[in-house]
């Protein structure tokens, strides 16, 4: 995906002997249109590829957990849709965790 990507962080980590060439493709229309003309392998949402039929091969031989982070501007929260959102996000996430 890009420079610092934690994905890429993991892959490294996961397939460290394997030698690999990064093609850094941020969008995964590209990285699919990539992985389609048979240049290689990339991290794509499941729905994303729910439309190309026989064209690519979905594997979970890599699922891994990463950290995700919600972040808004400290200024922004004055904004009342915005805080909204935030407040909304805040109590899933902390339902979610128990």
């Amino acid at each position: 995906m890009g420079k610092g990507c934690p994905f890429d962080k993991q892959l490294d980590q996961q397939l460290s002997e394997v030698n690999a060439v990064n093609i850094n493709a941020a969008d995964e229309r590209s990285r699919l249109a990539l992985v389609k003309a048979g240049l290689g392998v990339s991290f794509i949402e499941a729905n994303a590829i729910a439309d190309e039929g026989a064209e690519v091969a979905l594997s979970s031989l890599l699922d891994f957990s990463l950290p995700v982070h919600f972040v808004v501007a400290n200024q922004a929260l004055t904004e009342p849709k915005v805080n909204a959102v935030y407040q909304v996000v805040c109590a899933s996430i902390d339902a979610a965790q128990g």
